[in-house]
């Protein structure tokens, strides 16, 4: 909903106060105009350019280094092991050509303290937008039309330095567990958040898409984002078992200028009529005409894919959870946080069907706790390309070699196309030759 502010702006603060409050009447001017000025029927997400810039940068410190130190090479190699693992503080700048550390957390955390203060006033006190990364998440009820939507912030860890989308764990497994109650039961799951799935090659502003198949695991039905600044639309199929899938559609850019519009779009936005007994619905894409950014004029625009103004699909229903699942489920992943393992995997493994979060949960389990015997016996013929790395290695680390050797033969993995499932067939033919 902002431009944001430049790294080294005068005035950071005041700016993006400044935009906020246009973004405020801008909100508040669409509520009177299509929901009776009903605030609640308007989610808010956070995107990169609600990042704070100026603050991010002051947040961070120099990582200096004396070329002549005989330890260089070493620091240099741990410095660079750090920036690569999960949810690292430690950045490089192309810029400086130096490594920098996250130093002040709170600082850092602050770089979203504008949007914070927007959000709360937009829905006047009603809602809060914590600055820990793990709480920022709500979930939007709506019973009347049968629809409970995640709000999720895929700026976690986001900055100049780091320009990729993450979206915390922690928030998804939560709206989760939140959305497994009693009154949520009859609801169609949506998600929303800011960056896209998938990029070009030398960018890497965009969300793993592994997420999807994390939310799907959680019952979503369809996703929106938007970042990317054209529309969009995806079924993305679950790799770990089961039929099931999210619709994602991809939002074009209400807003922009010509500079910021990707080449070939124009100025866009999508409307979706759904219809909750059927559980199917329509998307429709809408398209800047004319050429006056001041004054635009709108009409139907065409998908990429079919060149047809709108797009139909099927809703996936939520998962039916059996009896007294939901609180297990919920009793080991509590258990599972504390790194108690063994109370985890014993509340696990009677729940642990074919295709069920149960049995991914448990593979984590033993996978986490290097219990790689009680893996190959269980997980044994792997029913996921995701089950068949975590048991591989597994034989191979019980020196299982002929029982490896047969699960390279597997249907399930000689006809796979996953990058990640090829290295692994690639990896132990050579061993075991």
């Amino acid at each position: 909903m902002v431009y944001g502010v430049a790294k080294y702006s005068a005035d950071p603060d005041g700016e993006l106060a400044r935009q906020y409050e246009q973004a405020e009447d801008f909100l508040v001017g669409l509520c009177k105009a299509f929901v009776q000025g009903d605030r609640r029927r308007v989610v808010l997400v956070p995107g990169n350019h609600d990042v704070s810039l100026p603050r991010a940068i002051r947040s961070m410190k120099k990582l200096d280094l004396d070329p002549a130190n005989p330890s260089a090479k070493e620091i240099l190699g741990e410095w660079l092991r750090r920036m690569n693992a999960p949810n690292s503080l430690v950045r490089w700048s192309w810029e400086d050509l130096c490594f920098y550390e996250v130093a002040d957390s709170g600082l850092y955390l602050a770089r979203l303290q504008a949007f914070s203060r927007f959000y709360e006033r937009f829905y006047a006190g009603a809602r809060k937008y914590d600055l820990a990364p793990e709480q920022q998440y709500h979930i939007f009820d709506y019973p009347e039309y049968y629809l409970a939507i995640a709000g999720f912030n895929s700026c976690c860890n986001n900055d100049p330095l780091n320009r990729q989308g993450v979206i915390h764990p922690d928030c998804i497994a939560a709206a989760a567990r939140e959305l497994r109650q009693g009154k949520y039961a009859n609801r169609i799951r949506m998600a929303v958040w800011h960056h896209n799935t998938s990029g070009p090659p030398l960018r890497s502003d965009y969300l793993d898409s592994g997420v999807l198949q994390i939310l799907i695991d959680s019952g979503f039905s369809v996703g929106f984002h938007g970042h990317q600044h054209k529309a969009q639309f995806i079924d993305e199929k679950f790799q770990f078992g089961s039929d099931r899938k999210i619709t994602i559609v991809s939002a074009g850019t209400l807003c922009a200028g010509p500079k910021a519009l990707p080449p070939g779009h124009a100025r866009a936005y999508n409307l979706l009529e759904i219809d909750t007994k059927a559980m199917k619905a329509r998307l429709h894409l809408r398209t800047m005409q004319n050429e006056s950014f001041e004054q635009p004029i709108w009409g139907q625009g065409r998908f990429p894919s079919s060149l047809a103004s709108y797009v139909e699909f099927a809703i996936q229903p939520p998962p039916p959870a059996p009896p007294g699942a939901a609180a297990e489920i919920a009793k080991a992943e509590a258990l599972i946080r504390k790194k108690e393992f063994d109370g985890a995997i014993a509340v696990l493994r009677p729940l642990a069907a074919p295709g069920s979060i149960a049995r991914r949960m448990l593979l984590e389990c033993y996978a986490v706790g290097d219990r790689t015997k009680e893996l190959c016996e269980e997980f044994y013929p792997p029913e996921s390309e995701n089950e068949v790395i975590y048991v591989a290695d597994a034989l191979w680390s019980e020196k299982r070699r002929e029982r490896l050797l047969e699960l390279l033969s597997l249907d399930l993995v000689l006809k796979s196309t996953n990058p990640a499932v090829k290295e692994v067939v690639q990896k132990y033919s050579e061993r075991l030759k």
